[in-house]
């Protein structure tokens, strides 16, 4: 979220030259394998029931997925707000709290992000 809140700045500025694609995602050591991401949903929502099942049947998918986020790390400064396992927390978090309780805790999350923005002094955080 922090990339396109950034580049939307630049964009409202007026800075034209940054009107084109970009990727966003995790930092180089934040990328996490679906097992990972699986297990720690389940730390955070042990409700949570999967399977691991492989099979020589199926499709060959990748390992390991990364997106090339160095542009947007050269040319518009841009870094993430919260790690990888921070992200997954907070989103399986905010499931279990709809889920169980009807509870929409956007609000709050969206407070929390833009704290821990302030407080990393991300380029779009500053007046």
């Amino acid at each position: 979220m922090s990339g396109y809140l950034l580049l939307g700045q630049k964009l409202l500025e007026g800075q034209k030259e940054f009107a084109e694609a970009w990727n966003f995602g995790p930092s180089e050591d934040g990328h996490m394998t679906v097992c990972d991401i699986v297990e720690q949903a389940k730390k955070w929502w042990p409700k949570i029931e999967y399977e691991y099942c492989q099979s020589a049947e199926q499709p060959h998918e990748a390992n390991l997925l990364r997106l090339d986020c160095s542009k947007a790390s050269i040319r518009l400064r841009w870094r993430t707000v919260w790690d990888a396992p921070t992200t997954v927390k907070k989103t399986i978090l905010w499931y279990r709290a709809f889920h169980e309780g009807g509870r929409v805790g956007s609000a709050d999350d969206l407070h929390d992000y833009l704290a821990d923005a302030i407080q990393r002094k991300l380029i779009w955080t500053q007046a």
